[in-house]
């Protein structure tokens, strides 16, 4: 799946076009990973925090292997994926990736990832559980927004 989005050239153009000087690879994976997993899917943050987005994407959807950064599997681990996969791939569907970032265009949506300067980092107190993206609408300064007194 992965790599039919790289390929993609209208689901790229849909993406630059919400962040033009993102990470390509990475951004896109998390904008998959935000329709492929459910909120708060710790299987899926915990493969996003040990690979990244794009390497967990490959490893989960597409079968590919060969990675030490894992750690060892258990039996409990094994079953975990395995569970986490069946409900994943059913949702792996790359129209449903470009189609939902020309939407965010549309509508004048953000796309805000870990590390970006608005995102509220309250949300990485969230450990694996954390959402992969936000999408915005409004103004996405407010999420990091001190509190207001009046």
């Amino acid at each position: 799946m992965m790599d039919s989005l790289l390929d993609d050239a209208a689901t790229i153009a849909a993406l630059r076009a919400l962040r033009p000087d993102g990470d390509t690879e990475e951004d896109i994976a998390r904008a998959a990973w935000s329709l492929i997993a459910e909120p708060g899917d710790g299987v899926a943050g915990a493969l996003i925090a040990d690979l990244g987005a794009g390497a967990a994407l490959r490893f989960a959807l597409d079968g590919e292997h060969g990675t030490d950064r894992l750690p060892a599997a258990t039996e409990r681990t094994s079953r975990a994926l395995a569970e986490a996969r069946a409900r994943w791939r059913p949702r792996a569907d790359l129209r449903a990736v470009g189609d939902v970032l020309r939407a965010a265009g549309h509508v004048g949506a953000a796309l805000l990832v870990p590390g970006d300067a608005q995102w509220p980092t309250a949300l990485d107190e969230l450990g694996d559980h954390a959402p992969s993206v936000l999408w915005v609408r409004g103004d996405p300064g407010l999420l990091t927004a001190g509190p207001r007194y009046w």
